[in-house]
């Protein structure tokens, strides 16, 4: 069975600008983002389960995708 919490679109981006486009971008298309400025954010918030979907930078300056 899938939980809500696996219909969240995870988004990891360090650009401000570019990390509100994608979430808008999601949010226009009907589907919930949670948007963190790094891997290290999106670990420490503890919301990462098994199933969702991660929209991450390749290039992050600690921890890349």
């Amino acid at each position: 069975m899938t939980s809500s919490a696996n219909r969240v679109v995870l988004v990891v981006e360090d650009d401000v600008s570019m990390r509100q486009a994608i979430t808008r971008l999601l949010g226009a298309a009907g589907l919930e983002a949670a948007a963190f400025a790094s891997a290290e954010d999106l670990l420490a918030a503890g919301v990462v389960e098994s199933g969702m979907c991660l929209i991450g930078d390749l290039k992050l300056p600690a921890m890349s995708g």
